[in-house]
């Protein structure tokens, strides 16, 4: 699962009340999951650009998993 992200937007009218227009906020998540019986650190990872079943992994690492928080304030 390379990208998943929700975005919550808050009612205008208690946007209106903190002093903005418009206000949401928006959670996302990166590389969070893999599934196949690849037992490597990165199945997308060639050298060898369109050829298939080719993978180099000597001292490659994988993508890291992260999340990010952001916050959306309209004047």
């Amino acid at each position: 699962m390379r990208e998943v992200s929700v975005t919550y937007n808050l009612p205008q009218a208690l946007s209106s009340k903190i002093g903005f227009a418009r206000t949401s906020l928006t959670l996302s998540g990166q590389n969070l999951g893999v599934w196949t019986d690849y037992s490597g650190l990165d199945p997308e990872i060639s050298s060898t650009g369109q050829t298939n079943f080719v993978t180099q992994e000597f001292l490659s690492q994988p993508p890291i998993r992260s999340w990010k928080i952001r916050l959306n304030l309209s004047f």
